[in-house]
């Protein structure tokens, strides 16, 4: 079900990318990096969209998906080996947000931007609801006003969540609790091209 939302979500993405390319002004791919408060550090990616300009504010929309977190989240609640294979924790941030873009439109352009989140999450052991929560960062694009251009940016998420475990899933293991929560709080560094028109 989950994997099915994010297919939505990022369908709907692409379709209001292509739909309407003149309103949107950008469109960015990046990498990233993200080290979270209790799952630690992620390597993943994304892709963000400009939606609308208005002066130096830009309203913006973006996914990203980070695969694994440590198997060490689990050790809080798994006492010994979890037989299966797979204890990570899979975070897909969908984010809407508005950017104040500082300076000119050409050379190097710094912005700060803050937006909300909606967290798809899903763990390869016991469940997790999906979350909502908040972000701002502060970047810089370097290039043309318009055409290819590189960008990098800090972000700060902040997010809570709670895993559950069916002690009945685990029959040869102790439980020490049925649920714990998790901090996915952290900074982010994203890097990448944005094509501008």
């Amino acid at each position: 079900m989950k994997k099915t939302a994010i297919w939505i979500l990022t369908a709907a993405l692409g379709a209001a990318l292509w739909a309407s390319p003149a309103q949107a002004g950008n469109v960015a791919l990046y990498g990233s990096y993200w080290d979270t408060e209790d799952t630690g550090e992620n390597i993943g990616g994304g892709a963000r969209l400009g939606l609308m300009s208005v002066g130096s504010l830009e309203f913006e929309a973006r996914v990203s998906f980070y695969e694994e977190a440590t198997d060490d989240l689990f050790d809080r609640i798994l006492d010994g080996e979890d037989p299966r294979t797979g204890n990570g924790i899979q975070v897909t941030p969908v984010e809407l947000g508005v950017r104040f873009n500082l300076g000119r439109p050409i050379g190097f352009r710094p912005y700060i931007g803050a937006g909300a989140s909606y967290y798809v999450l899903d763990a390869d052991t016991g469940d997790v609801d999906d979350e909502g929560g908040y972000y701002g960062l502060f970047g810089f694009e370097l290039g043309d006003q318009s055409g290819l251009r590189f960008f990098a940016e800090a972000m700060y998420r902040t997010v809570e969540a709670t895993v559950e475990f069916d002690r009945d899933d685990f029959p040869d293991i102790t439980i020490d609790e049925d649920q714990f929560d998790i901090d996915l709080g952290g900074v982010a560094i994203n890097a990448g091209v944005t094509w501008s028109w």
